[in-house]
């Protein structure tokens, strides 16, 4: 029976030995989709650049618009949040397609979010997880939908945008 308890505890003991589990599923990305609001469906969008600030700090992703959308046109794109702050603000500038002519648009929208500072080991050092995900302001037309307000590294869409 001793033999058995000390085997037992032995058992137990051998898995807070093991390595920790450094692998991370929180990521710092926020994902949108875009849907028209007269099909309902979704669609590409063509951007012309987007401009992400947060803190007074700016980031300008510009990039070549087409007449018609191309295939460089996103149905769904991936952007960062400023895990060092409370909130990140997109400034989308894209193209709409208005009777036959394309036309320029600019709207933006502000995320706030949690923000933890986790140290999960020494050997998988600082994990920054960003969390309750919310949508406090938007220029869009229609109210944007908050799908999952979790941020992960899945492929996981958190807000789509009606255009």
């Amino acid at each position: 029976m001793r033999l058995l308890l000390i085997g037992i505890t032995l058992l137990l003991l051998s898995g807070c030995l093991s390595e920790p589990d450094c692998q991370a599923t929180a990521g710092n990305q926020v994902q949108f989709r875009f849907r028209d609001s007269v099909s309902n469906k979704l669609v590409k969008v063509l951007f012309s650049s987007i401009r992400i600030s947060s803190n007074g700090t700016v980031l300008e992703k510009t990039l070549t618009m087409t007449t018609p959308p191309a295939i460089d046109s996103l149905l769904t794109v991936s952007l960062p949040v400023n895990s060092f702050t409370k909130q990140t603000t997109y400034i989308f500038n894209y193209g709409v397609k208005v009777d036959t002519v394309f036309k320029s648009k600019t709207d933006s929208i502000r995320v706030t979010y949690d923000v933890q500072n986790i140290i999960v080991s020494t050997e998988c050092g600082l994990y920054i997880y960003c969390s309750n995900l919310v949508v406090p302001f938007s220029s869009f037309k229609h109210k944007p939908r908050l799908l999952n307000n979790q941020l992960s590294t899945s492929e996981t869409v958190n807000i789509e945008l009606v255009l």
